[in-house]
């Protein structure tokens, strides 16, 4: 398998080598390749060892710009795998989804100032953090990672209620653990959980109901359905399934947690139906997709997910975003079998959603306040070349959300387009009518899966998602309209996203 994927690798850079780099005309094929991987050995070990350089001096300028002190935690993408056995079916013994503390502070902390760590409806601190070495006086990092998993939670049971709410209503609260900020005088300065956020947009619905979606900070993920639990055998021992993957929560527990957008590609492929008669017929069935590869729940799968979560809420909106359609679509150039499949797909959202679907208008986006009050709650983009305008039902889908990604695996490229994109006039959240998506995720390369550089999406989503906080809550915050994501409780874009509309729109309130 790796011979195979290192020949098309090979194939691939050759035919791509005047698209990547600028050559001399007179060089030979071979000659280019060369060259193409010289540049490529030149940062083999990690491509971005100068952005972390710079990433704590950074730090500490926008730390001075906060107000009060801040602490959260997150949940970490990448697994320690040193010391376990290969051999050994049972992961018990890998740190999985180990919690991540992190704390900032306008002020340098004092001699006694800590971190505590407690359980949910627990006094006890099982875990303390002091935040100054007393040996040389200087600051601890403002980062630890905590020896203690945060577990999987299957929050479609998890109906915890309050007296005024309906047995099948669900609200926000947190879950497992809560940190806090406590100084050498023992006051709490600050403390937060992970939680789930269920229903942030009626909390602050006063605040956004005359703005539309385009003037929101809106959370979201990228190839949202392309998610599965870590195991050892299928992460390490599969490089496919490491590049397959980037969530690990389901569709319900990423909406429940708070992801308002959702990046989503569909493709076509003929199953077998066993009928009462014995015999077999040929279906086509819709699936969700990373691109080529099938992940593992079918369309109608996940538009069950996304209808049991709106049930369950009366003020939430949802952006699918049908970003591409690959097998059974690209390629496919019967007109008739095109057009039934496409009639297939629309009736499937029209059967599933059709209540709470936004039907699309040409004046643009109507109000928050508008849509909840009609409760039209979930917006369809689509993103494919077929103009299906004249199909049935077609006028609930609008055009698609523009994704602004940069295609690189390196941070310092990153940082650099999302900073050249996001505040220009026609890319901001003034625009009222446009929806915009910085796709905040690194793309590995051919060359870069094949030589281990990246190891996997989870570790190349553990470089971006420690930025977020500097750039989206800080930085950019007065742009940012989407923010898509790979295993989005890595970072604290939720609470920031929540924490931008507030200060986005206070004066509505």
């Amino acid at each position: 398998m790796t011979k195979i994927l290192f020949i098309i690798a090979i194939i691939i850079i050759v035919q791509n080598l005047s698209s990547h780099t600028v050559f001399s005309s007179d060089q030979s094929p071979f000659e280019r390749l060369f060259n193409r991987f010289s540049d490529f050995l030149k940062d083999l070990k990690n491509p971005n060892n100068q952005f972390e350089n710079h990433y704590n001096d950074r730090l500490r300028y926008y730390e001075s710009q906060l107000s009060h002190t801040r602490v959260w935690l997150t949940v970490s993408s990448i697994v320690n795998v040193t010391g376990h056995n290969p051999n050994d079916h049972n992961d018990n013994d890998l740190l999985i989804r180990a919690l991540e503390l992190h704390w900032r502070r306008p002020e340098p902390p004092q001699p006694g100032d800590y971190i505590a760590l407690y359980r949910k409806n627990d006094s006890i601190q099982i875990r303390t953090f002091p935040l100054i070495d007393t040996k040389t006086n200087h600051t601890f990092p403002r980062y630890y990672k905590i020896d203690l998993p945060f577990i999987y939670q299957n929050l479609t049971n998890l109906n915890q209620t309050n007296n005024n709410n309906n047995n099948n209503d669900i609200y926000d609260n947190c879950l497992e653990y809560i940190v806090a900020y406590i100084n050498r005088q023992g006051n709490i300065e600050s403390k937060n959980c992970i939680r789930m956020q269920a229903r942030w947009m009626e909390e602050i619905f006063e605040r956004i109901k005359d703005h539309r979606l385009s003037e929101l900070m809106i959370p979201g993920t990228h190839d949202a359905s392309s998610y599965e639990k870590y195991s050892y055998d299928l992460y390490e021992k599969d490089v496919l399934s490491r590049f397959q993957y980037t969530q690990d929560e389901s569709l319900y527990n990423q909406l429940a947690y708070g992801i308002r957008y959702m990046d989503w590609r569909v493709a076509v492929y003929n199953q077998t139906n066993h009928t009462d008669n014995q015999t077999y017929n040929w279906i086509e069935e819709f699936w969700m997709v990373h691109d080529m590869q099938r992940n593992r729940i079918t369309l109608k799968q996940a538009l069950r997910q996304v209808i049991k979560f709106l049930e369950r809420t009366t003020h939430e909106i949802i952006i699918i975003d049908f970003h591409r359609f690959v097998h059974g679509f690209d390629g496919e150039k019967n007109l008739p079998i095109m057009r039934r499949r496409l009639q297939t797909f629309i009736q499937m959202i029209h059967e599933q959603l059709g209540p709470y679907l936004i039907p699309y208008s040409s004046k643009g986006l109507p109000t928050i306040g508008n849509l909840i009050a009609r409760n039209q709650r979930i917006l369809i983009g689509y993103a494919y070349k077929f103009d299906v305008r004249q199909l049935p039902d077609s006028i609930m889908f609008w055009p698609p959300v523009q994704h602004l990604w940069a295609d690189t695996d390196k941070l310092s490229e990153l940082e650099s387009y999302i900073q050249e994109q996001i505040c220009k006039p026609s890319r901001s959240f003034n625009n009222i009518h446009l929806l915009r998506s910085i796709m905040a995720e690194l793309t590995p390369t051919v060359e870069g899966v094949l030589f281990n550089r990246y190891h996997g999406l989870r570790e190349m989503a553990a470089l971006v998602n420690m930025n977020y906080e500097r750039w989206f809550r800080y930085r950019w915050s007065n742009c940012t309209n989407i923010v898509a994501g790979d295993f989005f409780l890595g970072s604290d874009l939720i609470d920031i996203s929540i924490d931008v509309n507030r200060e986005r729109f206070q004066s509505s309130k």
